[in-house]
């Protein structure tokens, strides 16, 4: 989780800050809009939090919008670095006789994994074994063009990722 603040000594005629995100590898993208205070002659405050900030660095960069569209990009650019999200599950389909489920768990413990169609049909439910760290899990199974959706509950978080096939 990233917490970005900046704040404003004066404003004239702001309507809104675009706060922007990119990887080493990426564009700038907006990830979040806050609403200025338009005009005004005083100190104003302002924070946002990303909760899913990328694996890696993450280069943030503000850009205050006039109430006419024209924007000024803040000369700085901050970068911060974080680890792999716990709870947050990545999907790959590395062949069409399985599906490896990522998963960076904070502690060892038990866990149940449950595949089911878009429609919330079971394909695949099983307890497997997570370790502190990075845990890839292999389904065996094999699957037609469509949304599934992987569920991974252990006793404090419950985390499930849609995708593609």
């Amino acid at each position: 989780m990233a917490q970005l603040s900046w704040e404003t000594m004066s404003e004239q005629n702001n309507h809104h800050f675009e706060i922007l995100r990119a990887s080493a590898n990426q564009d700038f993208t907006k990830i979040k809009t806050v609403i200025g205070h338009g005009t005004s002659n005083s100190r104003n405050t302002y924070s946002i939090t990303d909760f899913y900030p990328l694996a890696g660095t993450n280069y943030y960069k503000l850009v205050q919008v006039d109430d006419n569209g024209s924007a000024t990009a803040a000369k700085d650019i901050v970068a911060l670095t974080f680890g792999e999200q716990p709870g947050r599950l990545k999907v790959y389909a590395p062949d069409n006789s399985q599906i490896d489920i990522l998963y960076h768990a904070q502690t060892t413990e038990k866990a149940t994994i449950q595949l089911t169609d878009i429609s919330g049909r079971k394909l695949y439910l099983r307890e497997v074994n997570i370790t502190k760290g990075d845990n890839t899990i292999t389904i065996p199974v094999v699957l037609s063009n469509g949304v599934y959706v992987a569920t991974l509950v252990t006793h404090i978080i419950k985390s499930s990722v849609k995708f593609l096939k």
